[in-house]
């Protein structure tokens, strides 16, 4: 599993590589960029591993993650997080909301009660969400198309993913056909993922431990000590 976390404010990222059967924390390197794949792919050869081992590796659509695997692991499958693409699809469901508010809608505590699954809405925020549906169709459109998008990716297979393009695609929804397109340029990732139902969810954790390393080291100086911290706070998690 490949992510990445800040390490400090000012959009100062560090790379994640961690084992998606043991949940160990294998690498962490500075930047996001093809080369910290590079660099995991050299740290193998060190442990006497080869990069023909690796045959899945879970991400989210970063085209310098891509382009680095693509190069160092090309016999491993790439799988697209199913968290990264309803983040993407919840994006959509944003950006026509906010679409709206510009022509004058009245969206007032309508955020939190569009965002998100109805099981996780409260009672007040699923009338709420009713009545903007009610009100506003096409952000009824954007929702059904998000919630649509998780059934398919829940118990799909590539004709319901089609059937879905094909609804985005026509829906008028400038977001959802971008977030279309996106999704067919990617879309040998997802199949994969519908494939093997693999996630980088196992990285919430580890995030959790890398913020907390993050605040701990808040007075080190380099990265040296915040990734030492890190490993260690890891690997108590892990026992």
């Amino acid at each position: 599993m490949i992510d990445e976390t800040s390490a400090k404010r000012g959009h100062r990222y560090v790379t994640v590589v961690l084992d998606a059967d043991t949940r160990d924390l294998l690498l962490m390197v500075p930047g996001r960029s093809a080369d910290a794949v590079s660099e995991f792919a050299s740290v193998m050869a060190a442990h006497g591993a080869h990069p023909s081992q690796i045959s899945e590796v879970v991400m989210d659509m970063s085209t310098a993650f891509i382009s680095g695997v693509k190069k160092c692991f090309p016999q491993a499958r790439i799988v697209f997080d199913l968290f990264h693409i309803m983040k993407l699809a919840g994006e959509a469901v944003d950006s026509v909301r906010k679409d709206l508010h510009k022509q004058g809608a009245d969206l007032r505590a309508g955020l939190w009660s569009i965002r998100g699954n109805e099981w996780t809405r409260t009672e007040e925020q699923l009338a709420r969400r009713r009545e903007l549906v009610a009100s506003y169709p096409i952000l009824g459109r954007a929702i059904a198309l998000r919630e649509a998008l998780q059934d398919v990716l829940s118990d799909g297979d590539l004709p319901s993913i089609r059937w879905w393009f094909g609804w985005a695609d026509r829906s008028r929804l400038k977001p959802f056909r971008k977030l279309s397109k996106t999704l067919k340029e990617h879309l040998y990732g997802i199949l994969a993922y519908l494939e093997t139902r693999l996630t980088n969810a196992a990285m919430e954790a580890i995030n959790g431990v890398l913020q907390l390393a993050k605040r701990t080291a808040r007075g080190f100086r380099n990265f040296h000590y915040f990734r030492l911290t890190a490993y260690l706070k890891a690997s108590r998690l892990s026992i």
